[in-house]
């Protein structure tokens, strides 16, 4: 299978492959074509067939910061969002945007 990344969802941990051709060209298609809001299930969706069945994916009830984190790392081991560092938390992962700094 390759490399593959662990993400949690819901409290489990998940180990995803990096997405394979047919499925990088489905992910590259949802980036340009579905509305923001529902790109992070779309993607979830792709990367997943290879996991779990789709019907464990659409019973899953994980928090905006672990869908957020998953998607990130499955599209950055796929080599379509780049690893941002985040080492004093101003950038968001995969994001590229500046964000103020968290209180500590």
């Amino acid at each position: 299978m390759g490399k593959t990344v662990t993400v949690t969802l819901d409290g489990a941990d998940y180990n995803v492959p990096k997405l394979n051709l047919g499925q990088l060209e489905r992910a590259s298609e949802a980036l340009v074509q579905q509305p923001k809001e529902r790109l992070p299930f779309e993607v979830l969706r792709i990367a997943f067939e290879r996991v779990v069945p789709v019907t464990v994916i659409s019973d899953l009830e994980p928090d905006a910061g672990e869908l957020q984190q998953a998607v990130t790392q499955i599209l950055a081991l796929s080599g379509l969002r780049k690893k941002d560092p985040v080492p004093d938390g101003t950038t968001v992962p995969g994001s590229g945007e500046p964000q103020p700094a968290a209180a500590g």
